[in-house]
């Protein structure tokens, strides 16, 4: 259609809406617009939001949640097959992880096992004691 691209650039800038409905398209896609009998669109000062402001103090809370939680759960939980995909990786570096989080070092091993035998022995019963 267009030879060169500052022809079409040229083209798509000389791009207009008639001036009888120039207001409107931005009108109607504001929020609350008031449109002029010289077709200007003005904003009406005293018109707000009719929703409380929790509720986007909601959002934003939801969104900080819920939106890393999915991110996360797609990462490491969801269950995509035994094949091998992109978040294999991640997934393998947890197992590491919890795996060192949840095993002794040998030096741990070594005081854990010289704990235990150094506990005294339980005491003997007496002979009053079995009577």
């Amino acid at each position: 259609m267009f030879k060169h691209v500052s022809t079409a650039l040229t083209f798509c800038l000389r791009l207009r809406a008639t001036p009888k409905y120039s207001g409107l398209a931005r009108g109607f896609a504001s929020r609350n617009p008031r449109i002029t009998p010289d077709r200007k669109v003005t904003w009406d000062a005293v018109s707000a939001d009719p929703r409380p402001p929790w509720v986007y103090t909601a959002s934003l809370g939801l969104r900080l949640v819920l939106v890393p939680s999915a991110l996360l759960y797609a990462v490491f939980f969801a269950d995509f097959g035994e094949n091998e995909h992109v978040f294999m990786p991640p997934r393998r570096w947890l197992e590491r992880q919890k795996a060192a989080f949840f095993t002794l070092s040998p030096a741990e091993k070594a005081l854990s096992e010289r704990a235990v035998d150094t506990t005294p022995p339980p005491p003997k019963p007496t002979t009053e004691e079995r009577a």
